[in-house]
């Protein structure tokens, strides 16, 4: 997941390696728009390119949520299309419960 703070010019992304429960605050990598590091002692997430292309191309971006849930990844490691009721799985930060909406 990522942040762009457009006041400040500068995008938080999460770094590669680490699960999300593990991640703490100064896990989170600050870069700038051309992806160079402004504070971070870990490596951004592989996906950091894409975020920026899609920030340099849409002003009216502010965050791009990218997660890759168990339940997306079991049906692509099992090659099969993913059925439309579950093709969103927005989580309820902090409770641990998924919502399929349609």
């Amino acid at each position: 997941m990522n942040i762009f703070k457009n006041d400040r010019e500068e995008v938080l992304i999460t770094p590669r390696g680490i699960p999300d429960s593990d991640l703490e605050d100064e896990d989170i990598c600050v870069l700038d728009l051309q992806g160079q590091i402004i504070d971070s002692c870990r490596k951004p997430s592989t996906e950091l390119p894409l975020h920026l292309a899609i920030y340099r191309a849409r002003e009216d971006i502010q965050a791009i949520v990218h997660v890759h849930s168990k339940y997306a990844s079991a049906f692509a490691v099992a090659r099969q299309e993913i059925p439309l009721p579950v093709t969103w799985f927005p989580r309820n930060i902090g409770t641990g419960r998924d919502y399929c909406f349609t």
